[in-house]
């Protein structure tokens, strides 16, 4: 050993020791005499080379305590070599220890617990992931499996639906077939059948091939399958379109039944000879709609005509309005269809039968050149006519005179029994329908 590593050996040593001694003496621990405190020194000095590896004799023990003893309250420069810096380093460890080795230590840890962490926080992502994957597998083959299935059934629905349409198309034919049949026993009696019949009639054979292919037997259960369905369907709206047109011509024959029966009523009870150029004039019209098999004209033609006829087998009187709260006449101003400014006073007006029942009537407006079924409307009337009723009411709240016309069985047009100044009936000027 080199005198500076014995040295240095011993004043690592002697200061260990010495750091104790001070301890125990600011604790207030025994007090030793300078001997004792010299053996002291000694022994620890000993026993701390024995634990650094350092051979010290009691002989270089002793000279170092000497040493130190005898300088204890003296301070000397020391010599700034290695042996100073390592005995600095060694006195200041807990220091060092504590800013500078500590946090390192403290990094160390933080980042071994942080990479675990991370590392196990890792795996259970993964895991999670994993176990995301398998049951998003499940749910898509699933799902797959779901809409496999929601696919047969909407095939087997759509199979139903049509097996359902054809039967109902099948009983469709059925009864238009016999009504068909219905009308070709009245042809003798009516006109303008001979085509209506015989267009049905080819209309109805032209569906034959569909109905033995998928309702042989009134059923489509057996006929209609998956492999044929879509065929069906086409093939039906075919089928479909024939039919329509079948009911079509049955419909327009009932108009013409119906149409024939009011002209022929009518013209049994007429004496107007207006009431019969009507008549004539809507049944020419019926002839040609039946023609052309329009069937939504020869509907409208047969109810004017039963309109007309109900109007001739009717007895009416024709009164002034005078409810509670409903004007008995107005004055008028307004512009008419022709856009001229026109003025006017109206008595409202009603017409009702032998009974005492309201029955509306079909007035055309002079306003608006518009006619409509109404129960109540006005009609135009001299002033001096007017001034008459309006005294009458106000006379006693009452219209003693208040029958304006009378219509006769057999006439469409009322005969006016009010009067005018000159003794003569009032002749009617015009109507209004709405006020």
């Amino acid at each position: 050993m080199t005198s500076e590593n014995t040295d240095l050996a011993k004043l690592l040593a002697i200061t260990d020791v010495a750091i104790a001694l001070r301890n125990q003496s600011e604790e207030g621990q025994t007090t030793f005499s300078a001997d004792e405190q010299k053996l002291d020194l000694k022994d620890r000095i000993l026993k701390m080379s024995e634990k650094t590896g350092e051979k010290l004799s009691e002989e270089d023990a002793f000279t170092a305590v000497d040493n130190y003893m005898n300088n204890a309250h003296s301070f000397r420069t020391p010599q700034r070599n290695t042996g100073y810096k390592l005995a600095s380093m060694f006195t200041e460890r807990i220091k060092i220890l504590k800013h500078y080795v500590a946090p390192v230590l403290a990094v160390g840890v933080v980042a071994t617990l942080t990479w675990g962490g991370i590392n196990y926080g890792a795996k259970l992502s993964a895991e999670k992931a994993e176990k995301n994957k398998i049951a998003q597998e499940a749910r898509e083959k699933q799902d797959k499996i779901d809409q496999e299935k929601r696919a047969k059934q909407a095939k087997l629905d759509h199979e139903a639906k049509i097996e359902l349409a054809v039967e109902n198309l099948y009983s469709r034919k059925q009864n238009l077939t016999e009504r068909t049949n219905f009308l070709s026993t009245l042809k003798g009696d009516y006109t303008n059948f001979n085509e209506m019949i015989v267009v049905s009639n080819l209309e109805l054979d032209s569906t034959d091939p569909f109905f033995a292919k998928f309702c042989s037997d009134g059923t489509a259960t057996d006929d209609v399958t998956q492999d044929n369905v879509q065929k069906a369907e086409l093939e039906m709206n075919s089928a479909k379109a024939s039919l329509d047109k079948v009911a079509n011509v049955v419909s327009a024959g009932n108009s013409v039944i119906q149409a024939e029966k009011f002209y022929k009523a009518g013209k049994d009870i007429a004496e107007e000879q207006l009431a019969i150029d009507k008549l004539d004039g809507i049944y020419l019209n019926v002839q040609s709609a039946a023609r052309s098999i329009n069937a939504t004209q020869l509907e409208n033609q047969a109810n004017q005509l039963n309109r007309i006829h109900e109007l001739l087998s009717q007895e009416l009187t024709y009164k002034i309005v005078t409810k509670t709260g409903v004007k008995s006449g107005i004055d008028r101003y307004y512009t008419d269809s022709r856009g001229r400014r026109a003025s006017g006073v109206y008595l409202i007006i009603e017409a009702s039968n032998s009974n005492g029942r309201i029955v509306p009537q079909d007035i055309t407006s002079e306003e608006t050149n518009r006619t409509s079924t109404v129960s109540m409307w006005g009609d135009r009337v001299p002033n001096a006519t007017y001034e008459a009723v309006k005294r009458d009411k106000m006379d006693n709240g009452r219209i003693e005179n208040n029958v304006y016309a009378i219509k006769a069985r057999g006439y469409i047009t009322p005969q006016v029994k009010m009067k005018g100044r000159d003794g003569q009936p009032l002749r009617r000027e015009g109507q209004i329908t709405k006020w």
